[in-house]
């Protein structure tokens, strides 16, 4: 089956053929199955299968085993998502305390909007390059570094952090928050909790 034959079904799972053999009949036993990345065991593959093909091939004494073809080898494997930015250990642990320490008391939505910003003021040409020359930029961060270093980051700050790495979800151009009120310059965005976002100024 080439690339242009082959569907999607619903929920992204491709259906393949796994073929169990029967080692001492030569017997090859084939069933359609769906296979969840990274979720079924092979256990569960016998219950798709004709039992009683299987059945019939283990009473004759045979061994049986299951190959996967290339096609299911690749749905198989869990996909790993690719972060914005590249961390260290060390950074992404930073990255973790200064989100803590800015948005600890504020709502899920909020630490992820705060951790989007630090990442997009990496990504962007107006700010230093790593999380560390960001968060520690000169009058930026009020937390740092008294609080950043002494916060411990929350499960959900830890969570709401990778999901901020692994896609924006705010705009990109959104570098700038701050509690209570919009700053003074730049273009209102939107507010969270008590943290309001602001986006850099654009040329008229």
């Amino acid at each position: 089956m080439d690339k242009a034959e082959r569907k999607t079904w619903a929920g992204g799972v491709k259906p393949f053929k796994r073929t169990f053999r029967c080692a001492a009949a030569g017997v090859a036993l084939t069933a359609g199955v769906l296979l969840l990345s990274g979720q079924a065991l092979a256990s569960d593959y016998w219950e798709e299968l004709e039992w009683s093909q299987m059945e019939t091939a283990l009473m004759e004494g045979n061994s049986v085993e299951w190959h996967l073809d290339e096609e299911a080898q690749e749905a198989a494997a869990p996909a790993v998502p690719r972060w914005r930015i590249q961390l260290t250990s060390e950074q992404l642990d930073l990255l973790e305390r200064c989100v803590m320490a800015e948005g600890g008391g504020e709502s899920y939505e909020c630490q992820r909007a705060i951790a989007c910003v630090i990442v997009n003021r990496v990504l962007s040409d107006i700010f230093p390059d790593t999380v560390e020359e960001v968060i520690k930029q000169e009058g930026q961060f009020s937390t740092w570094p008294e609080q950043i270093e002494s916060v411990t980051a929350s499960n959900e700050v830890k969570q709401a952090v990778r999901e901020a790495l692994t896609a924006a979800a705010i705009p990109e151009d959104v570098l700038f928050f701050r509690a209570d009120y919009y700053h003074s310059w730049g273009e209102d965005y939107c507010v969270i909790d008590h943290t309001y976002f602001s986006l850099y100024p654009r040329a008229n």
